[in-house]
């Protein structure tokens, strides 16, 4: 799944993690390591868990602005975060 360095929307997160929390119960099925099962089953979890609540945000909030559209009391701090100086 290629990464994209723009926010999703929280319906779309929503979906994508839903889709994390597929693949991981195929991986899931496919080992016999118990162990290893146990973890992907409880990634899984996660994955749908995330996605319930970017599910619910996107209910509650549904014209979540884009990067572009970064909410005005946003935008101040992300202007003043800069990278540490070398010294």
């Amino acid at each position: 799944m290629p990464m994209s360095s723009k926010p999703l929307p929280a319906a779309a997160r929503a979906e994508r993690y839903r889709e994390f929390a597929a693949h991981t119960l195929k991986l899931a099925q496919s080992t016999q390591a118990h162990e290893i099962k146990a973890t992907y089953l409880s990634l899984a979890q996660c994955w749908k868990s995330l996605a319930d609540q970017a599910e619910r945000l996107s209910s509650e909030f549904p014209d979540e602005p884009g990067e572009d559209e970064a909410s005005p009391s946003a935008r101040p701090l992300a202007a003043s975060v800069r990278p540490p100086q070398k010294a």
